[in-house]
């Protein structure tokens, strides 16, 4: 194999090339992001395969820093000291030759990471995973069984919530799904919500598309869906399908901007496509936070 070396997230970031304004906010039923504190908190290294392969056909390696960073957001329950989000880990690390999914030992480095520079208690720490956690080495994409990095999480964490990404498989049989979401501090989201120590999270799986294929959904029937549970004024939504970003339009859900326009301002997060900057604020007040490729580590003032 060959292999690069890429650092694409800088150590920091300028707040004020977020598409609006982050000031001052009253509490109100959503979360609100005060701020995200542009230096990152930690790194854990990992490898991917590149995008593309040599004039030969031989798929390359690079190796990437995932960058931890902390936002401030205005309010979480008085039960929890913080919330992690994370998505797109789609890389693995290696050990003795061997892959190992990037999610499967992220939780232990967070778990040790976070008491140290932020205080945080992780059994009191919940996590939100808006999806695609497989990877290999081999190519690029691919679908497999990501219960192991739930998992994971939930034995480092309190809880786990999230949904399904149009990478992440959740068992080989028809049983395997719902076997996993009666398991233990586990709460998987598909066109539902969830109330967890007081905090009501909308979560819907999968992305816009032929629903032929896994985990999609027709662009429609996503969008009406969205809208329903928007309407609902969850305080967080989590989906995996990115809204609309100039930066990755190919990859853009128009209709999830739209839906976030319609409805009573509140935090959007996403995945799927990998923004330079993570945090866009609509002309209503939404904010949307891409978390593809970052971890996030939600706490207040």
């Amino acid at each position: 194999m060959l292999h690069f070396t890429r650092q694409k997230t800088p150590t920091h970031w300028n707040a004020l090339n977020f598409n609006g304004v982050l000031g001052e906010t009253k509490h109100s039923n959503n979360m609100k992001i005060r701020t995200i504190v542009p230096e990152a908190i930690g790194f854990f290294p990992y490898f991917h395969a590149s995008p593309r392969t040599d004039a030969w056909g031989n798929q390359g390696v690079m190796s990437h820093n995932l960058p931890v960073f902390q936002v401030k957001v205005d309010f979480l329950p008085k039960s929890l000291d913080a919330l992690i989000l994370t998505s797109d880990l789609q890389g693995v690390v290696l050990d003795n030759g061997s892959e190992t999914l990037i999610g499967t030992v992220l939780p232990a480095f967070l778990a040790q990471l976070l008491p140290t520079t932020l205080n945080i208690d992780p059994k009191r720490t919940g996590v939100i995973l808006p999806g695609d956690f497989y990877a290999t080495l081999h190519s690029r994409g691919g679908l497999d069984d990501v219960r192991p990095v739930w998992r994971a999480f939930g034995t480092h964490f309190k809880w786990v919530s999230g949904v399904g990404g149009n990478h992440d498989d959740f068992g080989q049989n028809l049983d395997a799904l719902p076997a996993f979401r009666r398991e233990p501090g586990i709460f998987y989201l598909d066109n539902e919500e969830v109330e967890l120590d007081g905090l009501r999270i909308g979560g819907i799986s999968g992305v816009a598309g032929n629903n032929q294929k896994h985990l999609r959904v027709p662009e429609a029937e996503m969008a009406a869906m969205l809208q329903k549970r928007l309407n609902r004024r969850p305080h967080l939504m989590v989906m995996h399908q990115n809204a609309f970003h100039p930066s990755t339009p190919h990859k853009g859900g128009a209709f999830v901007t739209d839906a976030l326009l319609r409805a009573p301002e509140q935090l959007f997060v996403c995945g799927h496509a990998i923004w330079d900057e993570p945090l866009m604020v609509l002309p209503n007040g939404a904010q949307v936070l891409n978390t593809g490729e970052r971890v996030f580590v939600l706490t207040t003032e």
